[in-house]
């Protein structure tokens, strides 16, 4: 008879070791859940923030290559008439041009480092979303197997207290 209280002493000390061990990895995988939610939202502002430099740097580049556009015109049209303007005039229009060329690769190669953040930010928040859906998951799934845990825990209880009547 002291063998049988012994054994569901240690019966029922396991049990709520593995228990508290499910219910442990039930608050783990929350937190990453809430840690990767967080995340999600500071990237989508992140994305939001790129995505309207884009459309600036777009508009700028838009602007620029229409000013570029026409002084290289101006250019063309003081290289084939050069003895009508001054030495002056020529130099300014050359800068002009070259200023207005570098300045408009410069944006290019701003708009090229936006885009690829941003389709970086996309797929970053992909990836998240997916944890996020697999942890909602998870914590739904322990928590079942813990109800069940649970259930077993006071059967295997009330069996043990009825078989020490006996």
């Amino acid at each position: 008879m002291n063998k049988t209280k012994m054994d569901s002493k240690v019966l029922d000390s396991i049990l709520m070791k593995m228990l508290k061990t499910v219910d442990g990895s039930k608050d783990e995988v929350f937190q990453i859940g809430e840690q990767s939610r967080q995340q999600y939202e500071q990237l989508v502002e992140e994305l939001k923030q790129i995505k309207q430099q884009v459309y600036e740097v777009i508009e700028l580049g838009d602007k620029l290559e229409v000013q570029t556009r026409h002084a290289r015109n101006r250019l063309s049209e003081v290289s084939r008439n050069f003895h009508r303007f001054s030495e002056e005039e020529i130099r300014n229009a050359y800068e002009k041009a070259h200023k207005l060329q570098v300045e408009l690769t410069m944006i290019q190669q701003r708009e090229k480092q936006l885009r690829e953040r941003r389709d970086d930010l996309e797929r970053r928040l992909l990836g998240l979303q997916e944890i996020i859906e697999r942890s909602e998951s998870l914590v739904s799934q322990i928590t079942v197997v813990l109800n069940y845990l649970n259930q077993d825990l006071r059967e295997v209880g009330l069996l043990l207290a009825d078989a020490q009547a006996k």
